[in-house]
């Protein structure tokens, strides 16, 4: 998936939290995620990328995006989205599984 199908995917599914990688093609992870935040600015924008850098952290923060995390990391990956849910109370009403593996499949959810 590229960035632009990312920002469209999230417009038609409305999510909760999206993780995007850094490195995606046409929109990388920090322009896509200020693409949603623009138009969904309560959707908690999450980085998931290879080496992390401060000026990909700053650029991320620039942009309203809560977090960078290091691909390497997956258990910081799935205890920050966890901890974004949990500021989110809507998210458990409207069922959103926050056990859902990293590839984002639950059987509640599509994932991005």
């Amino acid at each position: 998936m590229d960035g632009r199908e990312a920002v469209e995917k999230a417009k038609r599914l409305k999510p909760d939290v999206v993780v995007l990688d850094y490195a995606m093609p046409v929109l990388d992870g920090i322009k896509a995620g200020r693409e949603i935040l623009a138009q969904f600015p309560g959707t908690a924008v999450l980085v998931y990328t290879f080496m992390v850098f401060p000026t990909i952290e700053r650029m991320a923060k620039d942009a309203g995006i809560q977090a960078v995390i290091q691909k390497a990391d997956s258990s910081a990956l799935i205890a920050e989205i966890r901890r974004l849910l949990e500021r989110n109370p809507t998210a458990a009403e409207d069922g959103l599984d926050a056990d859902a593996d990293l590839n984002g499949h639950s059987s509640n959810h599509e994932p991005l």
